[in-house]
C-alpha cells in the first residue's frame, strides 16, 4: 500500500522533531538518574559517618561505665584495707584477703578494658577527622555535578519546548487528518517511530537488480511492487510488517 501526499516533506520533518524530542525527554531522565545517585552515594557516606560517630558515642558511654565500675572497686579495696585492721578472727581475715585480691584482679582488668577503649577511640577520632575531611571534599564535588546537572536539564527543557512548539507548528500544518492520526498512532505504538527511510543493501548475486529495498525500522525486505512505488515522488509505502511508512530520498 502507498500513500501519496503533498506533505511528505513534513512529515518528515515531523519525525525528526519526535525523534529528537524523545532523545531530549531521556537526556533529561538520564541527568535526573545520575543527579540521584550522586545524591544517593553523599547520603550513604554519611550514614556511614553516622555510624562510626555512633561506635564512638557507645565506645565513650562504656568507658565511663569502666571508670565508674573502677572507682566502686578502688574504694571497695580501701573499705576492706581497713577491715582488715579491725577484724579478730583469723577466717576473716583471710576472707577479706581473698576479697581483697579478687577486687584487685578486677581492678586490672578494667583498667586494661579502659585502656582498649581509649586506644580504639584513638583510632575512631582518627578515622572521624578524615572521613569528615574527606565526605566535606566529595559533598562539594557533588554539588557541583548537581549544580551542573540541573543546569543542563533546565538549558534542555527549555530547548524541548523549542522543539515541541516547531513539531505542533509542523503537526497543524499537515492537512490529512487520516495520515496525521496513523502517525500519532505509531507513535504510540512503536517508541516513536513512524516514517523511516528506507534502507538498501547490495546483493551481488543478483545480477538484473542487485539492490535489495528493507524497512529500516523492521529490516524485513520489501516487496518487489514496494520496492518500486517507494520511489515514486512524495510516496509513502506502508510496511507490511510493522505498518510504519517508509520513504525514499535518493
Amino acid at each position: 500500500m502507498e500513500i501519496t501526499s503533498p506533505d511528505f516533506e513534513k512529515i518528515i520533518m515531523w519525525q525528526e522533531l519526535e525523534s529528537i524530542i524523545r532523545e531530549e525527554h531521556k537526556k533529561i531522565k538520564n541527568l535526573e538518574m545520575e543527579i540521584e545517585e550522586v545524591k544517593s552515594d553523599i547520603s550513604a557516606k554519611k550514614e556511614e559517618f553516622k555510624e562510626i560517630e555512633e561506635e564512638r558515642k557507645k565506645l565513650s558511654v562504656e568507658r565511663k561505665n569502666l571508670e565508674n565500675d573502677l572507682y566502686q572497686c578502688e574504694e571497695s579495696i580501701k573499705k576492706h584495707q581497713i577491715e582488715l585492721n579491725q577484724v579478730k578472727k583469723n577466717e576473716e581475715f583471710k576472707a577479706l584477703l581473698i576479697e581483697i585480691e579478687n577486687l584487685k584482679s578486677k581492678k586490672d582488668d578494667i583498667e586494661n578494658k579502659i585502656l582498649e577503649i581509649i586506644e580504639s577511640i584513638e583510632k575512631l577520632d582518627k578515622s572521624i577527622f578524615e572521613t569528615k575531611k574527606k565526605i566535606n571534599e566529595e559533598e562539594l564535588e557533588a554539588n557541583k555535578i548537581v549544580s551542573d546537572k540541573e543546569s543542563e536539564i533546565k538549558k534542555t527543557k527549555i530547548y524541548l519546548e523549542e522543539l515541541i512548539s516547531r513539531e505542533n507548528t509542523i503537526k497543524n500544518e499537515i492537512k490529512d487528518e487520516s495520515v496525521k492520526k496513523r502517525i500519532e498512532t505509531l507513535f504510540k505504538n512503536k517508541n516513536g517511530l513512524a516514517a523511516v527511510k528506507i534502507n538498501i543493501k547490495r546483493n551481488e548475486t543478483l545480477k538484473s537488480s542487485p539492490e535489495e529495498y528493507f524497512c529500516s525500522g523492521c529490516n524485513v525486505k520489501l516487496t518487489s511492487s514496494d520496492a518500486s512505488s517507494v520511489k515514486k515522488f512524495n510516496t509513502f509505502i506502508i510496511c507490511q510488517n510493522c505498518s510504519r511508512l517508509v520513504y525514499y530520498r535518493g
